[in-house]
């Protein structure tokens, strides 16, 4: 006999909440050390790191509200069945996000990845790619500029001498920066 099913194929206890759950627990240590640890090279950066993160956040699980909300769905049933998987791909868009980026470039990545490339494809567990992937490249060709940049600093952390100290997705953005790309090869 064949049986045809959607996924998940084995049975547990528990549930998606609770893994989602888990999950935000998880992320909460690297959102912390990454706000701390931009914080100590720049304090302005740490805030609007954690500025960033809590933009995409909100954002991430008003667009599902919302968009639950317009499929006549009951405000009290929305609240009973919300599992936190918005939460954590606005967790993860934020930590994809410089902290540079401008603050409606965070909102339109969260809300790109929850309606877009989870919501209209059937909700958690449905979608094709990863959401807050999908957040920050739709981010990134959308805005460009606004979306960020490079953040570059020559300070001491820790008491050590960083040097040339980058952060972003892949040092290959420093190609496109010329003056960069000289204190690079002078080191």
């Amino acid at each position: 006999k064949y049986v045809n099913s959607s996924s998940p194929h084995v049975n547990s206890p528990r549930t998606t909440k609770q893994i989602m759950i888990d999950v935000c627990i998880a992320l909460l240590p690297a959102c912390i050390a990454g706000c701390v640890l931009l914080g100590l090279a720049e304090a302005r950066l740490g805030w609007l790191s954690l500025m960033v993160l809590a933009l995409a956040s909100l954002s991430a699980v008003a667009s599902e509200f919302i968009f639950l909300l317009c499929c006549k769905k009951k405000f009290t049933e929305i609240l009973k069945q919300f599992d936190f998987s918005s939460l954590v791909t606005g967790l993860l868009v934020g930590m994809n996000m410089y902290a540079t980026s401008k603050w409606y470039a965070v909102i339109l990545a969260s809300v790109f990845a929850v309606i877009i490339v989870k919501m209209l494809f059937g909700g958690t567990g449905k979608n094709i790619v990863n959401p807050a992937i999908a957040g920050r490249i739709f981010a990134f060709i959308a805005f460009g500029a606004a979306f960020g940049g490079v953040m570059s600093f020559d300070k001491k952390v820790f008491g050590i001498q960083a040097g040339f100290v980058q952060t972003g997705a892949t040092p290959l953005q420093t190609l496109f920066d010329p003056e960069k790309t000289s204190t690079l090869s002078k080191s």
